[in-house]
């Protein structure tokens, strides 16, 4: 339906760092289909497509595209390890907060980005059963409702409780640097205590 000397502009997920982190919120994202950019042009050239120009930040895909001088037909084999990759990370991202659960058992806990990703990760890894946790989140919209599960209601970022915890967990992988910067201004907490839920590097 694309006119010659027409353009498409597509936004949506990068989920190429995501499968990397092996980040669970992933999997219940509100999309359809999940695209890295390798998988993007491929799909492109297969429609007839091909991409012009992009803007992509924070985990978002934005590129514009226009019609190409004819269809190819191309793969991307890529994609395949990634989803294997993210299976191996997300297990051991699992594996990291069991075992971080029985080590700090009893401990205070703040876990930060209340999400369907995070949701995911507690149910797995079972730490509330081990750790003493609260959940926060910067959305005053989520206090005092519930991540299924855990019985505390979540609590505003800004809540004076937050800077209690000897430990703080962060789940939002594309704001992490921001909110590691916000929880470092107001506490006295040491990088040392402030993990990345999901992370391929730790």
């Amino acid at each position: 339906h694309l006119s010659d000397d027409g353009m498409v502009f597509l936004k949506m997920p990068e989920c190429g760092n995501s499968f990397r982190q092996g980040d669970l919120g992933l999997c219940v994202h509100e999309h359809i289909s999940y695209f890295t950019p390798d998988s993007l042009d491929a799909l492109l050239l297969r429609s007839g497509l091909k991409r012009v120009a992009e803007d992509n930040y924070l985990g978002a895909l934005q590129i514009v595209a226009r019609k190409a001088d004819f269809a190819q037909d191309v793969s991307c084999a890529s994609t395949v390890d990634l989803l294997a990759h993210f299976h191996t990370q997300s297990q051991a991202n699992i594996n990291f907060l069991q075992a971080f659960a029985k080590q700090h058992r009893g401990e205070r806990a703040a876990f930060v980005g209340a999400s369907a990703g995070l949701a995911n990760a507690l149910h797995l890894s079972n730490v509330a059963a081990d750790l003493d946790l609260e959940i926060f989140d910067g959305d005053a919209l989520k206090v005092g409702r519930y991540l299924p599960g855990i019985d505390g209601p979540i609590l505003l970022t800004g809540d004076e409780r937050l800077e209690r915890h000897k430990w703080i967990f962060v789940a939002p992988i594309n704001f992490f640097d921001d909110i590691v910067d916000g929880v470092r201004a107001r506490s006295k907490l040491s990088d040392a205590s402030i993990f990345p839920i999901f992370s391929a590097t730790r």
